[in-house]
């Protein structure tokens, strides 16, 4: 029996049935100061399920191979109907499919052997290890390799599949002057393992353990902020979160009935790319099968759209995006793909030099726990002060209390250092003055 013979054989029964399989491979490794601590494969095939019937919909997941057991759940979930709730906007849309290449499958994968997996491994941490003298412990590194495959079957015959690869190294490491120690982190995801620095692994964390030894706290006052490229990213999340359409039906951002309205600062242009090539979150269909593309989100400051998926799409009347996300239940949600704050074209260390009290922020606290309603957070930031153009001292502690739509009206500058972080792509920003908590 396969997949179609299956559904075949209770079609009849429900209205439609879509059956979602992934099959991962993976291998990870995890080194410590030249030594192997941790060896991990994983082999694994999941079924999402997506069964509708009279405006109702189950989802599930079931693990594994055995086609019986999908067979037998299909006759168990048939009372369950009874307690779920109707709803006019549920529906499955039709697969579509793309042929133009994205180059997100490396057949390099099946080459790379486990010594390659350690050497690359190995690599990042002597990266970090021989940055300076100051980094005194690398409290673990890792390098993996992902060959995923998606195969999306649905009850109308139609049937689609990709599959692509993803090579991801990190590290952690420590440095100590003799008064102070700090720690850096950085990592690096790809789906090419040609594309992979692992030289810069290593260096960019050693780098921002380094730079904060010896950091103070500062006095109270209101600096110019910029946002490092890696803070910048966990910020553009969040806006990805608030332009998510099920948290706009939902109530849970304030972005809610703002298209066509300005809502951020005229250099700020952010857009999501399902089809960048050699993107991270690239993909040839969504978790739905729908065939996406590149959606502007805000241009020039102006809201031009949210993500949709299927149902968000629909409830709203507008286009569906192509953004359904599968959750680990099986639920269809929505994510960002390739989610791209637009490049400047001005350098950040020069441009920096021409303001004064600048704190250029390289780490922050707490960003994920901002109020996505009223938008209102604050968090600890560390990072370095600059007065008149020149570096001063590195500062911790200090405490940025303020509001996302002030950040987003805020924006003065977009730099050109831009820089992908797994699908959250930005470069470096520098917001207008804000007050910070310090001393």
């Amino acid at each position: 029996m396969n997949y179609f013979e299956l559904i075949k054989l209770i079609d009849h029964e429900y209205d439609k049935i879509n059956i979602y399989i992934e099959d991962i491979v993976s291998f990870k490794i995890t080194v410590k100061m030249g030594e192997i601590e941790d060896l991990k494969t994983v082999k694994s095939r999941e079924h999402y399920i997506r069964v509708l019937h009279n405006g109702k919909l189950c989802t599930y997941k079931i693990s594994g191979m055995d086609l019986k057991v999908i067979k037998e759940s299909f006759s168990k979930i048939k009372n369950l109907f009874d307690y779920l709730n109707f709803d006019q906007y549920i529906d499955f849309p039709k697969i579509d499919k793309f042929n133009k290449k994205l180059f997100i499958r490396d057949e390099v994968f099946e080459k790379l052997d486990h010594n390659k997996h350690l050497t690359t491994a190995l690599e990042i941490e002597a990266n970090a290890l021989n940055f300076s003298n100051y980094i005194k412990n690398v409290r673990h590194t890792t390098f993996s390799s992902t060959l995923e495959k998606i195969c999306l079957i649905n009850s109308e015959g139609d049937v689609v599949s990709q599959e692509s690869t993803y090579f991801s190294g990190s590290t952690y490491v420590v440095a100590d002057n003799g008064k102070d120690s700090q720690s850096g982190y950085d990592f690096s995801v790809t789906r090419y393992y040609d594309d992979f620095d692992y030289n810069l692994v290593g260096v960019r964390a050693a780098k921002s353990a380094v730079r904060l030894l010896n950091a103070k706290k500062l006095n109270s006052g209101k600096y110019y902020l910029v946002f490092e490229n890696t803070v910048m990213a966990e910020f553009l999340e969040l806006i990805s979160d608030l332009v998510n359409a099920e948290h706009i039906i939902k109530n849970k951002s304030f972005l809610k009935e703002k298209i066509g309205e300005k809502v951020a600062s005229n250099v700020l242009s952010i857009y999501d790319d399902t089809k960048l090539e050699r993107g991270v979150g690239s993909y040839y269909f969504d978790d739905e099968g729908v065939v996406g593309n590149k959606t502007f989100v805000i241009v020039n400051g102006e809201l031009k759209s949210y993500l949709h998926n299927s149902y968000t799409s629909k409830k709203l009347n507008t286009k569906n995006t192509g953004n359904a996300s599968l959750s680990n239940s099986g639920k269809i949600e929505i994510s960002s793909s390739n989610f791209i704050l637009k490049e400047g074209e001005k350098d950040l260390q020069s441009e920096i030099t021409k303001y004064n009290d600048v704190l250029l922020i390289t780490d922050v606290m707490g960003m994920h726990m901002a109020d996505p309603i009223s938008g209102e957070f604050s968090v600890g930031i560390n990072g370095i002060y600059y007065k008149n153009g020149e570096a001063i001292t590195p500062f911790k502690e200090m405490v940025l209390t303020a509001n996302l739509k002030d950040l987003l009206e805020n924006c003065a500058i977009i730099f050109n250092d831009i820089r992908d972080f797994g699908g959250i792509i930005t470069p470096s920003v520098m917001f207008d003055k804000f007050s910070v908590s310090g001393s």
